[in-house]
């Protein structure tokens, strides 16, 4: 019960912040493009207080909301006017994978992606951020897999640790979504591998 009632507090605060919190990360030089794949209406409710709090953001330069599904077009749910704002509806149905192929088409040197349901404090995603550009090398996140010995993966969050696997927000160079992307294209000759990585 009072779990839940933190819970619901936080979110408030959240959302207040969004229409009237202070700007983060001005003195960040570098801009980073922000890529969110939306799939369940049901978290819709979310999305204007996401792009309000992302927007806080100086070091934004853009957010891409991509759609991926064709029942609903996304700008019908948002009442946010800015000109960092792009919007993406897939014609078909696309798995979470299919957002590394939208990433593509915007070119972006440092590109965060998070799933709809990452609800982040700006001055969180300023964290992530300048976690990334002091070290570019590496893809960064908040939660992420373990691989033990026996194949189990163990979730881990809330600490500062490498991991095999990165889940729920990524923070990446343009680079290393290259490096992806050349991955993926070797694959595409295994119609069956292709399909997988895509889903």
């Amino acid at each position: 019960m009072l779990k839940e009632l933190i819970k619901k507090l936080i979110y408030e605060l959240w959302v207040i912040y969004g229409y009237w919190g202070w700007k983060c990360g001005q003195g960040i030089s570098k801009k980073v493009t922000v890529l969110i794949t939306y799939y369940n209406p049901a978290r819709l409710k979310h999305m204007n207080h996401q792009i309000r709090n992302l927007l806080k953001c100086a070091f934004v330069e853009q957010i891409v909301i991509s759609n991926h599904n064709p029942a609903f077009k996304i700008e019908a749910h948002v009442t946010i006017s800015d000109p960092r704002l792009a919007f993406v509806n897939q014609a078909v149905r696309r798995g979470c994978g299919y957002r590394w192929l939208v990433a593509d088409g915007f070119s972006p040197q440092y590109l965060i992606v998070m799933d709809d349901d990452i609800l982040l404090f700006p001055w969180q995603v300023e964290k992530l951020f300048s976690a990334l550009v002091a070290e570019p090398e590496i893809p960064h996140g908040f939660a992420g897999m373990v691989q033990q010995p026996d194949g189990f993966l163990d979730y881990q969050q809330k600490q500062e640790r490498r991991v095999d696997y990165i889940c729920e927000i990524y923070a990446i160079t343009g680079e290393q979504l290259q490096h992806y992307l050349q991955f993926h294209k070797q694959i595409v000759v295994n119609p069956d591998v292709a399909r997988s990585v895509e889903q």
